[in-house]
């Protein structure tokens, strides 16, 4: 089974921050629409079809000798797939340094989450009720 040729062109800057739009996939990891692009003209040149899940996968993936053997398995071990590891490696790790970190909370939610934590207070002190150690099946001698 011979592998098709890809056309990866890496690019020696980082890719650029102007498109903002991101969208989660059906592994729960949000991709800007340049870096989806990305992967699906590479797709194209690897597989002829425009599918990026193989991509969505790679990014929950941590391990970068993890990425390397999952994309050596689907796309082959050629010197086109290792280029391609390399770029996707690299725009995955601007992808993740670039995303900024939103939270979103409430005044409520903040109320909440401060109830909660005091009540999970109160119930740690009323833990550990005192017990006859007759009833714990031994005896302990009282002149310690």
């Amino acid at each position: 089974q011979s592998t098709p040729a890809a056309v990866v062109t890496p690019t020696s800057s980082a890719p650029s921050t102007a498109t903002t739009t991101t969208s989660s996939n059906a592994f729960g990891v949000k991709m800007s629409a340049e870096f989806q692009k990305w992967c699906q003209q590479q797709m194209i040149a690897f597989v002829g079809n425009d599918d990026i899940a193989l991509t969505e996968f790679l990014m929950t993936v941590e391990s970068v000798d993890e990425i390397h053997s999952y994309v050596r398995e689907y796309l082959g071990a050629s010197e086109e797939s290792s280029r391609f590891t390399d770029e996707f490696l690299r725009r995955k790790n601007f992808e993740r340094s670039a995303a900024p970190v939103v939270v979103e909370s409430s005044a409520s939610d903040e109320w909440q989450t401060s109830k909660s934590a005091s009540n999970k207070k109160r119930s740690r002190k009323s833990k550990g009720a005192k017990v006859d150690p007759a009833m714990l099946g031994f005896t302990a001698p009282a002149d310690r």
